[in-house]
């Protein structure tokens, strides 16, 4: 076996060893003969891809955030210049706004946010 694989001791040593290390997912190896748990299954199998929908769920809520606050400040800037009546800015500012939702809308971010923090929530070990 490896030197450095938990899964060198046998039997009920190696299950309590097992549970004792296994925090992080790199911390217990598959080598393909021993016998593992579900649990631990799930980790070998599935650790990867649960890290990547967790981070991807983190970049997709900031790029949906981002996109919001830039959508809420061009209709700010908006109402400011129909106020000063500086209607080529005001026209901008709003086409500005209007492009921001569309990139929302186009992207379908707020569903795939919802989506992929639903699924990080579920798939947390």
């Amino acid at each position: 076996m490896y030197k450095n694989d938990l899964f060198t001791k046998t039997g009920s040593e190696q299950t309590s060893e097992k549970l004792k290390k296994q925090t992080v997912f790199s911390q217990v190896r598959d080598d393909g003969f021993e016998a593992i748990s579900a649990e631990d299954y799930a980790h070998f199998r599935l650790g990867k891809e649960v890290l990547l929908v967790q981070r991807q769920s983190e970049l997709l809520s900031r790029r949906f955030r981002l996109l919001q606050v830039a959508g809420y400040l061009f209709l700010a800037c908006s109402v400011f210049f129909s106020v000063l009546m500086y209607l080529a800015y005001m026209t901008i500012a709003v086409a500005a706004f209007a492009a921001t939702q569309g990139v929302i809308q186009m992207q379908q971010l707020s569903v795939r946010t919802k989506t992929t923090e639903r699924s990080a929530i579920c798939s947390t070990p």
